[in-house]
């Protein structure tokens, strides 16, 4: 790509492939303790409300618009160049994190993890990291080679994709054996049906699964659980007991208020709303 530098680790889109193909090889080499310090990295450094998240946003945004015409592929680049400007006014604060991020893959993974996959499509994300890195430092002596990166990325844009699989599902199915583990290794109790289908449909949109399907399960556990501890309020536990009934009262106002958050406080609140309910009816 001429004179333009690409570095694959600080490419957060090839990061991320990076480490779901990681989770994925530990599930297949039977390996917990590797699988659970990548799916580790990934929640700490790349989930919602990190540092680094609305850049992977953006990047896995335009990898999967695929198979659009050649006018919406121009106007995608062209959303993708303004992004690029907009995260530079928060360039020294995303490469601090991508510094840490790789010291931290580095140090658990080990220094080969970078060289270890092949990753399809790997020019295409080259070209996303290079046009949202440039922001407002693209120099006149770069045109040419901008304007053929930005080329690329337009005709890969306009091919329909030969794989339309948006995650891993061996990589899905162990991060969530692995989450259960960890959950019930933190609470000491197994987890209900609906704690272990919340979990899976967090688990599938963490690693790249479609978001509806947790959203719905989330919101009817949250409508269920409120119902079930407002049908509790009348038990003599809570009428006799003026603190035992004010608790039960924030819980269920905490409940009205949380929204469908594929995020770790989200979940974990609803998980331990879902051990309270069996700890009152039991």
């Amino acid at each position: 790509m001429g004179r333009l530098r690409h570095n694959k680790k600080r490419t957060i889109g090839i990061v991320y492939e990076i480490l779901v193909r990681e989770v994925a090889s530990a599930a297949s080499s039977n390996d917990p303790k590797r699988a659970a310090a990548a799916l580790d990295i990934i929640s700490r450094h790349l989930s919602e409300g990190t540092e680094l998240f609305e850049e992977l946003s953006l990047h896995r945004s335009v990898m999967e618009s695929r198979g659009v015409s050649g006018k919406l592929a121009r106007r995608i680049v062209d959303e993708l160049k303004a992004a690029g400007i907009k995260l530079g006014a928060r360039k020294m604060l995303r490469e601090e994190a991508k510094s840490r991020l790789i010291h931290e893959m580095n140090r658990t993974l080990g220094r080969d993890v970078f060289d270890r996959y092949r990753i399809p499509d790997y020019t295409a994300h080259a070209s996303v990291g290079i046009i949202l890195s440039r922001g407002l430092e693209a120099r006149l002596d770069e045109a040419v080679d901008i304007a053929r990166v930005e080329e690329h990325l337009v005709e890969f844009l306009k091919l329909s994709p030969t794989e339309t699989k948006q995650y891993d599902p061996d990589a899905t199915l162990y991060a969530y054996k692995t989450a259960v583990g960890l959950f019930e290794h933190e609470y000491g109790a197994q987890l209900t049906k609906e704690q272990a289908d919340l979990l899976r449909e967090y688990v599938r949109v963490s690693l790249g699964g479609n978001p509806a399907p947790f959203e719905r399960t989330f919101i009817r556990q949250r409508d269920q659980l409120k119902e079930s501890l407002k049908a509790r309020r009348l038990d003599e536990v809570f009428t006799s007991d003026a603190e035992m009934a004010s608790k039960l009262d924030e819980a269920i106002k905490d409940l009205d208020k949380m929204e469908a958050q594929a995020d770790d406080e989200a979940v974990e609140r609803l998980m331990l709303y879902h051990n309270l309910r069996k700890e009152i009816e039991s």
